[in-house]
């Protein structure tokens, strides 16, 4: 802000983006920051990141199988270890 301020500027251009959920947002801002050089522990952290996102992914994909599908039938795969236990199925 302050270096805005001291160029006159009032307002800088900027695109807002609503996110379906939080692990949509996570993935875009990982995205946003691959062109950035990063050490090591920087690159695990990401790629733990990642893993943990895309298991998320996972489970709900699972989850609504389930719902669709059935819990006992072939294409739904569920995992009920992976199911938290507010879920109704």
């Amino acid at each position: 802000m302050k270096a805005l301020k001291e160029l006159g500027r009032t307002s800088v251009p900027c695109i807002m983006r609503a996110y379906e959920n939080e692990f949509e947002e996570r993935k875009d801002l990982l995205a946003y920051n691959k062109q950035r050089e990063k050490k090591l522990s920087q690159r695990m952290a990401e790629a733990d990141e990642y893993e943990e996102i895309f298991a998320e992914e996972a489970r709900l994909r699972q989850v609504e199988a389930g719902k669709k599908y059935g819990e006992n039938h072939p294409k739904s795969k569920l995992n009920k270890s992976l199911v938290p236990k507010e879920t109704n199925l």
